[in-house]
């Protein structure tokens, strides 16, 4: 016997409308954080402060410690 909280339902569209094909806020996503179009390039400051990327044997026993 199910539970009454188990139960799922579709939600509707959150657009004015009912059209998910209109997107009425198309800047709304992660990957459209400023106005400018194409490839947007970091100052030299910002670029300094990310982390250095790690190599495949860091990456190889980072994931053994995690898996173990």
């Amino acid at each position: 016997m199910s539970n009454p909280s188990d139960k799922f339902t579709i939600q509707p569209f959150p657009g004015p409308n009912d059209n998910p094909n209109v997107n009425p806020n198309p800047g709304a996503g992660a990957a459209m954080t400023t106005d400018a179009p194409g490839l947007q390039k970091l100052d030299k400051e910002k670029a300094d402060k990310l982390e250095k990327p790690l190599s495949s044997e860091e990456l190889k026993k980072r994931t053994e410690a995690l898996n173990s």
